[in-house]
This record gives structure tokens, sequence and C-alpha cells, in this order.
């Protein structure tokens, strides 16, 4: 059996993160509510942007997102990963639960309040509507995730982790220090759990998921 190397989340996407991820994701179609806009936030092009204070800078400009859009009659849903590629260096991708009205003033705004220079904000032109649209979002956001990374599955034996999730390994990426990803409270553990939902923990219910044709 391959040796599985020892977890690093500055290097790559953790297993736990996909659980998060995908839960979350699920969980807001359960509500009826699934996230359909792709944003991209290319730190570089943020007026003053500092690596370390990366956290602290992602933190204030989804808070200020979360008060526009609920000026706007909208109670934000969303999830995220941060991304340090060798190309568009720091970077944040965002799902977000966003009614069509609302997107054409969402890019200026977020050009705004984050303080973006051109090239800083990209928003997809065409809504995730179809199920295999939002797993090939997914799939694109975990090519972060270790390609030496090896589990045991009972009756299956040895498996490589991307493989079964359906995967493609890009190239490794450079380590990002802080939190890799995560989703808004009313998505989170807590509120999945009031609401008692199954969370998907296998390993195969993943990659189920991830490659399933349409929603269960």
């Amino acid at each position: 059996m391959p040796r599985r190397p020892m977890e690093d989340q500055r290097k790559h996407l953790m297993l736990r993160h996909v659980r998060e991820l995908l839960n979350a994701l699920a969980f807001a179609g359960e509500m009826g509510r699934w996230p359909r806009w792709h944003v991209t936030l290319i730190w570089r092009h943020c007026a003053g942007f500092i690596p370390g204070k990366w956290a602290e800078r992602q933190t204030k400009l989804i808070v200020q997102l979360q008060r526009w859009l609920r000026r706007h009659g909208v109670e934000p849903l969303y999830l995220w990963v941060r991304e340090n590629g060798r190309q568009k260096g720091p970077h944040t991708h965002i799902f977000i639960t966003c009614p069509d009205r609302v997107i054409p003033a969402l890019p200026p705004f977020l050009v705004r309040a984050g303080r973006f220079t051109s090239g800083g904000v990209h928003v997809n032109t065409q809504p995730s509507n179809a199920h295999s649209r939002r797993m090939g979002l997914m799939k694109y956001w975990l090519k972060g995730m270790n390609c030496r990374d090896f589990r045991y599955v009972f009756g299956e034996g040895t498996v490589n982790v991307m493989d079964v999730l359906g995967v493609e390994h890009r190239g490794d990426m450079l380590p990002v220090e802080i939190k890799r990803a995560g989703v808004c409270h009313r998505l989170g553990p807590a509120a999945r759990r009031q609401a008692g939902w199954r969370e998907m923990c296998h390993l195969s219910d993943l990659g189920h998921y991830l490659n399933s044709r349409a929603a269960p």
C-alpha cells in the first residue's frame, strides 16, 4: 500500500475541505437556492494588498458583500476557496446564490468595495444552472488537491483520492498560509445539523455526487 503523505493544507486542499464544500453545496440545493454565479477575485489587482493580510481583506469584503446583497433583498449563500497560482497569484473563488437582476451591479460593487483595478474581478457571464456545470466548477476548484493522496476503501483496496473524485491534477500551486476553503454560516455544519442534513462523509459518496448526471 502506498504510504499516504502527511496532510499540509498550505500546499493542498484536504479531503475535509471537499466534504465541507460539497455538503454545503448540496444543502443549498435542498433549500432550493443553488449557487449559480462564480466570482473570482485576483488580489494582485487590489490596491494596497499585502499577502499577510489576505484573510483580513477577504473577510472585510465578504461582510460588505453580505450587507450589499441584503440591501437588494437577497439573503447571501456562498462557498469559497483560496488559491495561489503561478500566474494569477493569490486569488479567491466564490460561488454565490444571487438573482439575475442583481448581477449587472455586482462586479462594479466589488471593484469599488475591494478597491480592485482592471482585471481584478471576474464574474462568469452565464449562470451555472445545470448540475453538470456546478460539478464541473467544483472539480476545477478541487484541482489544488494532493495527487499523491491515497486512501483505503473497503471492498476496493487502496485508491487515489483524486481519481475517485474524478478531479484532474493541473500541477502544484504555491502555498496558502491561511484557511483554504469555507462556506457561509447558513450552509455551515451547525446549520446543516439543525436541519437534520445527512452528511456525505465517505470518499465514495463524494465521488458519486461529483460525477452524478443530475442532483440527487
